[in-house]
């Protein structure tokens, strides 16, 4: 009788639930706003309260990357609980939505923010320590993805710095919306192109050896 294992790393591929990851991390911004029509959004997270298949994307789509990140082990033990942890953030973003737009909060949106803000961080520190060092100094096409690396970090911080700093010194209602919405739009572009390109599926940024393929 042949004994089969479930350990076998050919029966999940980590660089498939990075591009996995990517994927949905750049299509959502998109997803919500074809899906909302003509009518602008105050934030990315706004899209809770549009309800109908708006919300429906928004929070499904937090699901699956929480899903993903439970399964990623990762190359080593931090890599694991910060994929753990993370993968609770995004959980706890879908289930604890954003301040209602023209309505007095009740002061659970905060636990929405703290979460958002932990995920993108923890997701790039990820990227920092998994993606882009192990691959800086490298020659060819390793060292042109250490500099999207580098690229996505510097981006998610900065997004992360001017949503906060938004949120806490701006007056103006549609001014600072527009700022959290481009700071959200900007952080999940360069979270989602990191683990994208970790994923190693483009022939231009991925030597044949090391390449994911599908089949």
């Amino acid at each position: 009788m042949v004994k089969t294992t479930t350990t076998d790393p050919k029966v999940f591929d980590y660089r498939a639930i990075r591009m996995l990851v990517g994927i949905i991390a750049i299509a959502l911004p998109w997803l919500v706003e074809f899906g909302n029509g003509p009518d602008s959004l105050q934030s990315i997270s706004a899209s809770y309260w549009e309800g109908g298949a708006v919300r429906d994307l928004f929070v499904g789509s937090l699901y699956a990357i929480a899903a993903f990140l439970f399964a990623y082990k990762g190359k080593d033990i931090v890599d694991s609980v910060l994929s753990k942890l993370s993968s609770v953030a995004a959980v706890t973003v879908a289930m604890f939505p954003t301040s209602k737009p023209g309505v007095n909060s009740d002061g659970w949106f905060q636990v929405h923010e703290t979460a958002a803000i932990a995920l993108f961080l923890m997701l790039s520190y990820i990227v920092f320590a998994s993606f882009l060092k192990p691959t800086w100094g490298h020659p060819g096409k390793t060292q042109i993805r250490a500099y999207i690396y580098a690229a996505t970090v510097l981006a998610v911080v900065g997004s992360i710095v001017v949503g906060v700093g938004a949120g806490l010194v701006t007056d103006a209602d549609q001014i600072r919306d527009n700022f959290v919405y481009w700071a959200e739009f900007v952080a999940l572009h360069a979270i989602g192109t990191a683990w994208l390109v970790s994923g190693k599926f483009f022939r231009l940024i991925a030597d044949d050896n090391e390449r994911f393929q599908i089949f």
